[in-house]
């Protein structure tokens, strides 16, 4: 089992944690990251299979690790999920399926914003050497903010028998987000889809994809975890329970209040991301062997 945090951020670098071996740290450039190449030649050798038929012997090693699996990708219609989707299905033809967790959006229906999805030029030249990529990808409706992704029955049970491969790309970039709406978006849905992967039967890996912005008050920045002022299951408790209107008076203008919930941290957007690194290496190491763990 295999589970990577890409950090949006050139020059990260990164360490892998094995049961039994230390792997010095490496960089992983960031929209490289993003696309096919997220992979490197060392963590390649865990995944590959032997080819199945005589077209995947031209395959790299990165496409044969993609050939035949099913990914599950969320915050697709963004920025960098855009250029994802479109680098795996253009350099990757040998992947089965990929499904899109998209959510109805100012309202705007998801299977509509899913079609609108391929209509922009970035696809253009994925089209050409990919005309049958409709066959591949499908879209599955659904909310990160919401109890297990705001996914239905059905289609929850079927990702988890079916996927192999997990990027969860979609957060609230905002930095000056209501602070209720960064807790649901960039910390309780970290928990909502480790749930996901647990129950995926099928799965090689989980790859989260986030910005490398939360410990802006230090003057420098070291290779290890730091303490955070609340426990991150206290906080998505109070975040439960507590109103919207209650919990965004506790955002940065309510400045003793905030300096109390937040730490030093300057905007919402820190303080989840700040929540978001104290949760992963933990609960993802409980669960499998080889964790590929974020910079602090």
């Amino acid at each position: 089992m295999l589970v990577i945090h890409i950090h949006v951020f050139t020059g990260i670098t990164t360490t892998i944690i094995s049961s039994s071996t230390e792997v010095p740290t490496r960089s992983i450039p960031c929209v490289t990251a993003c696309a096919g190449h997220i992979l490197n030649h060392q963590i390649i050798k865990m995944g590959v299979k032997s080819p199945q038929n005589e077209a995947e012997l031209d395959y790299s090693e990165i496409q044969k690790y993609y050939s035949g699996s099913t990914l599950l990708i969320t915050g697709a219609t963004g920025f960098l999920g855009k250029v994802l989707v479109e680098k795996l299905l253009r350099s990757c033809p040998g992947i089965t399926k990929i499904y899109l967790l998209i959510r109805q959006n100012k309202g705007v229906k998801a299977n509509k914003r899913f079609i609108e999805q391929f209509s922009g030029p970035l696809f253009d030249k994925m089209k050409l050497c990919c005309p049958n990529y409709a066959e591949k990808v499908a879209y599955i409706e659904g909310d990160i903010s919401k109890v297990r992704l705001g996914i239905g029955a059905d289609d929850y049970t079927m990702l988890t028998k079916e996927v192999n491969l997990i990027f969860h790309v979609a957060a609230t970039v905002r930095f000056d987000e209501k602070l209720k709406i960064a807790l649901n978006l960039n910390v309780k849905a970290i928990k909502e889809m480790l749930e996901l992967s647990k129950q995926t039967v099928k799965l090689k890996g989980v790859i989260h994809v986030s910005t490398a912005y939360s410990n802006c008050f230090s003057e420098k920045t070291e290779e290890r975890f730091y303490p955070t002022p609340l426990d991150t299951n206290d906080i998505l408790a109070i975040n439960e329970i507590l109103d919207s209107k209650t919990i965004d008076s506790l955002s940065p203008k309510s400045t003793n209040t905030h300096q109390r919930l937040v730490g030093l941290g300057p905007s919402t957007r820190t303080h989840a991301h700040t929540r978001r690194a104290e949760r992963q290496p933990g609960e993802l190491a409980e669960h499998w062997s080889r964790v590929l763990m974020k910079s602090a």
